[in-house]
């Protein structure tokens, strides 16, 4: 068996050798992806990494391994990709590994982490990556972070909801969506391109859940957001393909106070992913997260049809989120960790 390598990959390039080892990190992704979670899995593209990595807000290192003397698709048996964040965040940095299944146990991750650790150590950075596994199952990442020095920064619930195009679940969907007589707050719903008055409302939704929602141990801090990041965000979404449903709810002075967005997946139509929930903790109680995630689902059933299924992500100890996921429909169906290790000098 040939000598494994890290080889760093220029996501950007048009260079067929080095869209030759994008496409391989692709495909080990995709099949750790499918091998957990079968048909329910976050696959990923060439189109959707280089919209990652042309986020301006962030620096983008990119790394695989390769087993084999060439650099082909076939030879890349593990993928990296590290974000540091330039715009606020300065102590952390975002790690994403995948080993293909046919490839663990041979040292692939030590690998990758180390070149991934170079990376965050010269930033001056606490690097932080995540790993994932179908309810009941044991996560093959937890020997390998405890064995490099890594700790659970937090811990968050996959919960996933299956969508039905029949009478009676639009009914009960509109029926959570409908607020009660007199509400004060009116709901609204956009696809792709939002209206130009929800702009502003929205990178204040994005400012305010990098704060709000529970971190867990992970010193996270606030984003920086403005109307012209959540363009620029959305048009790279749209860009690789992607749509974006969004329902919003508006205060009477005309100020939005809560969001939700799914994003669907190119490279795999019948599952989104919820990204984004939030309301403002000044208009919470009012059942507003319920109502606009109620009123986002029906909106993707009646525009977006291929959708089966939404995932997404909750916190153990986001009690509220969890309960309104729960009343809407999602279910419980695997777990998160995030595993953090400081890589900062010594202070």
């Amino acid at each position: 068996m040939s000598a494994l390598r890290v080889v760093a990959v220029d996501v950007a390039s048009s260079d067929p050798a080095q869209e030759a080892l994008l496409r391989g990190g692709v495909e080990v992704h995709n099949a750790s992806q499918r091998e957990r979670w079968g048909d329910t899995g976050r696959l990923t593209s060439v189109e959707h990494e280089r919209s990652e990595a042309a986020d301006d807000t962030s620096a983008s290192s990119a790394y695989v391994v390769l087993d084999g003397p060439g650099g082909a698709t076939d030879d890349v048996v593990g993928w990296a990709t590290v974000d540091v964040p330039l715009r606020d965040n300065p102590d952390l940095a975002w790690l994403h590994l995948v080993v293909h299944p046919d490839h663990r146990r041979r040292g692939v991750a030590s690998l990758l982490l180390g070149a991934a650790e170079d990376v965050a150590r010269d930033a001056g950075r606490i690097l932080v990556g995540s790993s994932s596994v179908p309810v009941g199952q044991d996560d093959p990442a937890e020997p390998v972070a405890a064995r490099h020095g890594y700790v659970v920064g937090q811990e968050i619930h996959r919960n996933t909801m299956e969508l039905t195009h029949d009478d009676a679940e639009r009914t009960r969907l509109e029926g959570l969506a409908a607020g009660a007589d007199g509400s004060p707050y009116g709901l609204e719903v956009a696809l792709d391109s939002p209206p130009e008055h929800w702009w502003a409302g929205m990178a204040e939704q994005y400012r305010r859940i990098s704060t709000d929602a529970p971190a867990g141990d992970i010193p996270y801090g606030e984003e920086d957001w403005d109307a012209d990041r959540v363009r620029a965000k959305t048009a790279r979404a749209l860009a690789a393909g992607a749509h974006l449903a969004w329902a919003a709810a508006f205060a009477p002075d005309g100020s939005m106070v809560a969001l939700t967005e799914i994003e669907t997946n190119p490279t795999d139509l019948a599952t989104a992913q919820q990204d984004t929930t939030l309301v403002l903790r000044e208009h919470r109680g009012h059942r507003l997260g319920l109502r606009v995630k109620a009123a986002n689902a029906l909106q993707v059933l009646d525009r977006l049809p291929q959708v089966a299924r939404v995932t997404t992500w909750n916190a153990v100890d986001n009690g509220p989120m969890i309960a309104t996921n729960t009343a809407l429909g999602y279910r419980a169906t695997g777990r998160v960790r995030q595993w953090t290790k400081d890589l900062r000098p010594a202070r």
